[in-house]
């Protein structure tokens, strides 16, 4: 019940403790590859605006929708800045980066649970001594309510104080 409250509070609300960095160096075409390659620990979504070329010190621009891409690709467009759209879970490119740049974004994980080594992300416990990276009186919160709502008992308030607190 637990992981069921976690994985629901983790799906709704970008709490501080699930927002990562992620970074890649660039290859030379317009897929840079799987996001969830890149962002290998649970990737959810990425934050807008948070992209940037460490080599060039400027931003990469984006999301694009699909007619901003569509219109982009139309268009010749030289730099200096790239933009990006995220289709088909990979990281598309325009115009076309150079091989080797540095880029970093942040973004945010499904993953609430940090393994005992401070390293592993992860969406379920495996050891006594994981850790949790939500809210643990908003966990408790909801975990109060779910369980009493498996018993049978009333739980309508106890579960409206968790949904004002988890706030989709």
């Amino acid at each position: 019940l637990l992981e069921e409250v976690g994985n629901d509070m983790a799906s709704r609300t970008a709490w501080e403790g699930l927002t990562l960095e992620a970074s890649l160096t660039t290859t030379a075409t317009e897929s840079q590859g799987a996001i969830t390659t890149i962002a290998s620990n649970g990737y959810r979504y990425m934050k807008n605006g948070t992209i940037w070329s460490r080599t060039r010190r400027l931003p990469v621009c984006g999301p694009l929708d699909a007619q901003e891409w569509q219109q982009l690709k139309a268009m010749f467009v030289n730099g200096p800045y790239y933009r990006y759209r995220m289709r088909g879970g990979e990281l598309l490119v325009n115009p076309t980066p150079p091989a080797g740049e540095d880029w970093y974004f942040e973004y945010v994980t499904k993953f609430w649970i940090l393994g005992a080594d401070g390293v592993t992300y992860k969406e379920f416990f495996t050891l006594d001594t994981d850790t949790i990276l939500i809210p643990e009186s908003v966990l408790l919160m909801g975990l109060r309510a779910w369980w009493k709502k498996e018993k049978g008992f009333d739980y309508a308030e106890d579960m409206r104080m968790y949904e004002s607190q988890v706030k989709e």
